[in-house]
C-alpha cells in the first residue's frame, strides 16, 4: 500500500510550493495540534511558527473556540447572508465594530448617516480570505466613485513592497515579483508609492505633513 506521502503527492497540489521539491523534502505529516505546537506522525512536537498562515492567533484547540464551533454546528453550519440574518452574525458584527472604533467611538464625521452605528467604521462585510477581502475593497472603492458620478476614476495606488494576496486584483496592487511576474499580462496598472516616512510622534515636525519626504 502506498504511503501517505505517496498518496499526497499523487492527489494534492500544495499551495505556494514547487511540487517537484516535495520528493527531496517530503511534507511533514501532522496528526494533531494543541496551543502553539503541531504533533507529527513520528512523535515530534514542533512550533507552528507561521501560525498556520497567520490564522491561529489563539492557538490550536482553544477550548472556547471548540465549544463555540460545536454550539454553532448544533444550530446550523452555514446559511447564505443574502436575504437572511441570524443572532450570531449580528452580534459578531457589533463586537467587531466596537473593537475597531474604540471607546468612545472615533468620529465618522459631522454625524453618522441614518441607520449606521457611530464611529469611523460603520458596517462589517465578511470575506473568507485575505485575497477576497482585497478584491472587495477594490470593488467598493470603484463603486463608491461610480455612484458619485465619477466612473472614470479607475486608478489605484499602493505602497511598494506590499503583499496583498494572489487573486488578480490583489496581485495588481501588490509588489511581490515572486508571485506577480508570471501573471503580469492579466493585471491592471497600479501606481506604486515609496515607503511612508517614519514619524515618531506629535513632537516630530513630520507628524502633520510628511509629503515632502514621500516619493
Amino acid at each position: 500500500m502506498d504511503s501517505l506521502i505517496d498518496r499526497d503527492l499523487a492527489a494534492l497540489w500544495h499551495p505556494c510550493s514547487q511540487m517537484r521539491d516535495y520528493r527531496a523534502f517530503p511534507p511533514i505529516e501532522v496528526v494533531g495540534a494543541a496551543g502553539c505546537r503541531l504533533h507529527l506522525a513520528d512523535g515530534r512536537r514542533i512550533l507552528d511558527g507561521i501560525s498556520s498562515w497567520w490564522c491561529k492567533a489563539l492557538g490550536h484547540g482553544h477550548p472556547r473556540l471548540r465549544q463555540a464551533l460545536h454550539d454553532q454546528a448544533e444550530r446550523f453550519e452555514h446559511v447564505i447572508l443574502a436575504g437572511t440574518t441570524n443572532a450570531g452574525v449580528v452580534g459578531l458584527c457589533e463586537r467587531l465594530l466596537a473593537m475597531a472604533n474604540g471607546h468612545p467611538p472615533r468620529a465618522w464625521g459631522a454625524s453618522a448617516p441614518p441607520g449606521r452605528l457611530p464611529g469611523h467604521f460603520g458596517k462589517v462585510f465578511f470575506a473568507d480570505n485575505g485575497s477576497t477581502a482585497v478584491e472587495v475593497a477594490l470593488k467598493l472603492a470603484f463603486q463608491a466613485q461610480a455612484q458619485r458620478g465619477q466612473p472614470q476614476r479607475t486608478a489605484f495606488a499602493a505602497l511598494s513592497g506590499g503583499y496583498h494576496g494572489e487573486t488578480i486584483g490583489a496581485l495588481s496592487v501588490g509588489d511581490c515579483g515572486l508571485y506577480k511576474d508570471t501573471f503580469t499580462p492579466l493585471l491592471f496598472p497600479c501606481a506604486m508609492l515609496g515607503p511612508l516616512p517614519l514619524r515618531r510622534g506629535p513632537e516630530d515636525p513630520r507628524w502633520l505633513d510628511a509629503a515632502a519626504e514621500w516619493p
